[in-house]
């Protein structure tokens, strides 16, 4: 019986040119996959071609194969020889080229808001979900009667209704609050000043995540939230082994955002920290302070 050949030897056994040829088989058949097979979810394509036919598809493609996007989008398992991060990767990129050509707006609304809301979706991709409010409230077709429950949803998750989720949906107000000015719903009203405040209760809260505790600091700093200030100055001159390291590094960057020249002295101590976070944080905090500096002058 003729004995098998390792996969290693493949190649003693293609033909001169046959690795070159099956190179170019490979090109040709991920130029030629369509969207409707690239995106079939019994397909076992690899995710370089699925990639691959996402991203060179036009608009006119995308809009003839949105219904079989949108089933992908709205799968909940990964298809057949596609990793776990592969698979949210390209959730995320069919979310945002249906977006960016305007196809389809009410049911990507109605994906985002279905999946952040249901807990049994997988945490990063309601983290994704979430991330899209923020384009979803500041796109001019997105009219009231979408955005009304997207501002909802976004309110609750500003005020700190699910753990982890805070800082996300505070990056997503900023968004939508800069395309959209003051949004007034019911009973509440998301503005700079009402997200500053939620920004500044989450980072001050010590039993919040780290890094919804960094991102509200730097949230409330780019709202230019005069308590974000204070509370940064407040995290510096305290006992270091009383401040996770990476806020004390988010508190040197809002420092930097301010730009307040009362504060070159106290970010400077950082300038030559043990930890290079806080180095880089304190030399880009030290460039801003001296620029707005210099332009005063």
């Amino acid at each position: 019986m003729k004995k098998i050949q390792k996969p290693l030897e493949l190649k003693r056994l293609l033909p001169a040119g046959g690795l070159a040829f099956l190179f170019c088989s490979f090109i040709s058949q991920a130029f030629s996959t369509s969207l409707a097979e690239a995106f079939d979810l019994e397909s076992d394509l690899r995710f370089e071609m699925r990639h691959h036919a996402l991203h060179k598809a036009g608009r006119e493609s995308l809009r003839k194969s949105s219904g079989q996007l949108l089933l992908f989008l709205e799968s909940r398992e990964s298809p057949v020889g596609i990793d776990l991060e592969d698979y949210l990767s390209l959730k995320n990129d069919i979310f945002d080229k249906m977006f960016t050509d305007s196809i389809d707006l009410p049911s990507l609304v109605d994906v985002a808001q279905t999946n952040l809301n249901d807990p049994s979706s997988h945490p990063i991709w309601r983290d994704y979900c979430l991330q899209k409010y923020g384009l979803l409230l500041s796109h001019p077709e997105i009219g009231e009667r979408l955005r009304t429950p997207l501002f909802n949803d976004l309110w609750r998750y500003m005020q700190g209704e699910e753990t982890g989720m805070t800082g996300t949906a505070l990056l997503a107000a900023i968004r939508a609050w800069e395309a959209r000015g003051d949004w007034k719903g019911e009973d509440f009203a998301v503005t700079s000043k009402t997200v500053g405040e939620s920004a500044m209760l989450c980072a001050r809260e010590v039993n919040n995540p780290l890094m919804d505790r960094m991102t509200a600091l730097q949230v409330a700093s780019l709202l230019g939230y005069s308590e974000a200030r204070d509370y940064s100055i407040e995290l510096l001159q305290s006992s270091p082994a009383s401040v996770p390291l990476m806020l004390r590094s988010s508190a040197v960057a809002a420092l930097g955002i301010f730009a307040d020249g009362r504060d070159a002295d106290l970010v400077r101590r950082y300038r030559l920290s043990a930890d290079i976070r806080l180095r880089a944080a304190a030399v880009t905090a030290l460039y801003k302070i001296q620029q707005q500096s210099s332009a005063k002058n």
